[in-house]
């Protein structure tokens, strides 16, 4: 039996290890698609359940005078602020001075103290005018209003003051919280003269 040269055994044995290092790459390879195809397939899923909730999307109110001219009467305006639609919204408008005027007298609250509003669903930066109307006889109003979607609950706070003949309005929107979870503070606008106290804070009570 003729002996193998010491060059060939070399020769094989780099031509091995180079097929084993390559074997590894090719591996390593797929590893890395098979990470990167099964990320996109998540972050689809997330994509697509994001559309169907909602996600982090919300909606507030504010008050659209009937003319300018006469800014005491208003229609009810909701605007959708985020990436994704929001479905089956409701809202539940609650005029603070009449109810305790109601508490006052004597009189039943019930669920006809509030404005029930049904809107639907609304797509994304859509502003939408509710079939409902306040009129601000008074120098101020105190409304609170309650937001309901498919992807949870959410508070109001809207307070308008007149001053010098001019409604200065506030508000300010905040996520209910879940379970042992804080409210999420989303927004908050403060009209330019709007009565704050001491501490430059409006008294949203």
């Amino acid at each position: 039996m003729l002996d193998t040269p010491a060059w060939l055994m070399l020769l094989g044995a780099l031509l091995s290890t180079a097929g084993a290092i390559l074997a590894s790459q090719r591996q390593a390879v797929s590893e890395e698609e098979l990470r990167k195809k099964s990320e996109e397939i998540a972050e689809l899923n997330k994509q697509i359940a994001a559309s169907l909730t909602g996600a982090d999307s919300f909606a507030y109110v504010v008050l659209a005078p009937f003319h300018a001219n006469d800014p005491s009467q208003a229609n009810f305006t909701v605007i959708h602020v985020g990436k994704y639609p929001l479905y089956d919204v409701g809202i539940r408008i609650a005029d603070l001075d009449q109810i305790e005027n109601k508490e006052r007298t004597g009189h039943l609250i019930t669920l006809n103290s509030y404005a029930n509003l049904n809107v639907g669903n609304l797509s994304p930066n859509q502003a939408r005018v509710l079939d409902a109307q306040v009129r601000i006889s008074n120098n101020s109003l105190r409304l609170n209003i309650f937001l309901f979607a498919r992807n949870g609950s959410f508070s109001e706070l809207l307070r308008v003051q007149r001053i010098d003949g001019k409604l200065k309005i506030a508000l300010k929107v905040t996520r209910d919280a879940m379970g042992s979870e804080k409210p999420e503070v989303l927004l908050e606008k403060i009209d330019h003269g709007y009565p704050v106290g001491a501490d430059g804070k409006v008294k949203w009570e």
